[in-house]
């Protein structure tokens, strides 16, 4: 029974562990059912309104989405679409955050490489820049 408790444990702190870590692009392998997914990831702060962020990007469907932070106890959702360049390897983004704050933003967003563009509400206008997720 101990035995049988101890190795049900390690496998629960191996999952949580295994969630725990996102890698910059993930790829599933392709089946017959089961379409290739890439997807990116960025990291960085702006200017004004968001003190930092991360951004995914879909390549498959073009769905963008992360969560911008200020501060400790403030922050929210990022939500948009991105469009593929093909002949420079870059994704051209745009869309909307919410949560304790809402606007606007747009940017560039190079694959294994950085990005930069700008948030804006009502009140402030700004730039982000960042880089790939670690």
């Amino acid at each position: 029974m101990k035995k049988t408790l101890s190795i049900a444990l390690l496998l629960m702190v191996g999952a949580a562990f295994a969630a725990s870590t996102m890698p910059t692009q993930t790829n599933i392998g392709t089946t017959s059912d089961v379409q290739s997914l890439t997807i990116y990831c960025w990291e960085g702060t702006a200017s004004v309104i968001w003190d930092r962020f991360e951004i995914y990007y879909h390549k498959e469907t073009g769905e963008m989405w992360g969560t911008w932070y200020r501060g400790e106890d403030e922050g929210g959702w990022i939500d948009g679409v991105g469009e593929w360049d093909p002949d420079v390897p870059r994704i051209l983004g745009s869309g909307t955050f919410g949560g304790d704050d809402s606007g606007e933003w747009e940017g560039i967003f190079y694959p294994y490489s950085r990005c930069w563009g700008k948030v804006w509400n009502p009140d402030a206008i700004g730039d982000f820049y960042g880089r790939p997720c670690e």
